[in-house]
């Protein structure tokens, strides 16, 4: 659980590298009101430049993630990477995230069998960069 946080500037290194600031597997998660600026992830199949959770469920709420990245090839989820995952985003703001990488996808989310509900946000200015890459917002 992170409430009332900051997480800037934080790094995960290498192949399979995941969540940039924080990894969540087989669990619950509740993120509110936090701030996440400036996170990233690289390597190749890297995910989740701020967030990244696998068989999992979460809310974010009342959050900013905003210029965090995932850079490598098949690298996903600039801000957020979700797998066999349920999350709830209420509230927040999702802006300016990118990965870069050939077949790089979901700039600010990407979401692979697992539902995302967004509610009353705004996601904004993110992109994917890269020979097949797909889903500047969302994939």
């Amino acid at each position: 659980m992170a409430v009332n946080s900051v997480f800037q500037s934080n790094v995960t290194l290498g192949d399979n590298a995941s969540g940039g600031a924080v990894f969540v597997e087989g669990g619950t998660f509740t993120i509110q009101n936090t701030i996440f600026l400036g996170n990233r992830t690289e390597g190749i199949d890297a995910g989740g430049g701020a967030v990244a959770a696998d068989s999992s469920s979460g809310q974010i709420s009342g959050t900013l993630m905003q210029d965090n990245f995932t850079r490598g090839e098949v690298s996903a989820g600039g801000a957020i990477f979700a797998e066999l995952t349920k999350i709830d985003i209420l509230d927040s703001t999702i802006a300016y995230n990118r990965t870069e990488g050939q077949n790089s996808d979901g700039g600010g989310i990407y979401a692979f069998y697992g539902p995302v509900a967004i509610t009353n946000s705004t996601i904004s200015g993110n992109k994917t960069q890269g020979q097949f890459a797909s889903g500047g917002g969302i994939a």
